[in-house]
């Protein structure tokens, strides 16, 4: 298994899941307001969601590791 406590990625808190709903809601507005054609604000929403993909995990590895989970 994975050292990550949160890797299952289940949303455990409440403060969990407002966070990644509003990082979603986020992307869909940056990608909503971006002047391109549809195609490249979906291209813009995974690319920002990717990129949250792989920063929260670590974010929270951090945090666990801190708290001594």
């Amino acid at each position: 298994m994975d050292e990550n406590p949160y890797a299952d990625g289940k949303i455990r808190t409440h403060t969990e899941g407002i966070v990644r709903a509003i990082v979603v809601g986020a992307a869909i507005f940056i990608a909503w307001i971006a002047p391109y054609a549809w195609y490249w604000r979906v291209a813009i929403f995974v690319a920002i969601m990717f990129v949250f993909g792989m920063i929260y995990p670590t974010a929270q590895n951090a945090l666990a590791k801190r708290r001594g989970k």
